[in-house]
């Protein structure tokens, strides 16, 4: 079409006709060609982007849901097997106790010391179950208690040394994001378990006027192209919609291990004392 518009403007001009006219238009064209291939490049990334996007949230979904069906599993299990086996247990030794001779004090102090550890047992298994699905140091104490024994929960559980340090962070910050930073932490270091093969993690929590900085960086093997399986992709998006939900951004390195830096605007000092 350019080219038809020049060959028009120079054969009316060899007939003495102006050409300016035709030059206009001819650059007109030229620019309006330009603009439609950039928007339609900009508009197909787009594009790309939004269908990108849809199939994590799909997958993203699928996976919550799957998760949720196997906490409820794992719930319900721990609650029959562990702490209903120690309750029958602890009924059983009730049921002797009624029954004993008074006169057999050993026996009686022996299996008044088992039922004691049984009891013990209970309480910590209880307290565990709860604190796996909603701590109360979070909402009690604030979010650097709860992450500082989370941290040291993981190390104890699974061999890894992790550590935790804080600098400049508000005793207490608003509910959505204290809990948003505990369960990303949370995610993130239960992929350093699944994929990372780490043998040391660090966690570090920042505050700088009004952004709050958290970081989990470990010594394993770094983020894989392509993972084996969908866990740790759908971890990633996880935190991602976290993030997303309260205006923050997402940052991930990998080389020696893994860098994840989370980025959270929060309230300025004047802020939370109102």
């Amino acid at each position: 079409m350019c080219a038809g518009f020049a060959l028009v403007g120079a054969v009316l001009s060899s007939h003495g006709l102006p050409a300016a006219p035709f030059g206009l238009a001819v650059g007109a064209l030229i620019a309006g060609v330009v603009t439609a291939t950039a928007s339609a490049r900009v508009i197909d990334h787009f594009r790309t982007s939004l269908a990108q996007r849809q199939d994590e949230l799909a997958a993203f979904s699928t996976r919550l849901m799957s998760v949720h069906e196997e906490e409820r599993r794992r719930v319900s299990r721990e609650l029959h097997e562990e702490l209903g086996s120690s309750l029958t247990a602890i009924l059983s030794y009730l049921w002797l106790f009624d029954r004993q001779r008074p006169e057999d004090v050993v026996t009686l102090r022996s299996r008044a010391a088992d039922a004691r550890r049984l009891v013990a047992k209970t309480i910590a298994e209880m307290r565990e179950l709860s604190q796996d699905l909603r701590p109360l140091a979070l909402d009690d104490y604030g979010l650097l208690p709860s992450l500082d024994s989370q941290v040291k929960t993981f190390t104890e559980r699974h061999g890894i040394a992790a550590t935790f340090v804080a600098h400049g962070v508000p005793e207490r910050l608003p509910t959505d994001i204290e809990t948003a930073v505990y369960r990303i932490t949370q995610e993130a270091l239960t992929n350093v378990v699944r994929h990372a093969g780490a043998r040391r993690v660090r966690v570090a929590l920042s505050a700088v006027e009004t952004e709050l900085c958290l970081e989990v960086e470990d010594d394993g093997v770094g983020l894989s192209p392509k993972p084996k399986n969908g866990d740790a992709g759908t971890g990633l998006i996880g935190i991602r919609e976290r993030v997303r939900a309260l205006g923050g951004s997402v940052s991930i390195t990998s080389g020696s291990g893994a860098h994840l830096r989370i980025r959270l605007p929060i309230p300025g000092p004047r802020a939370m004392r109102a």
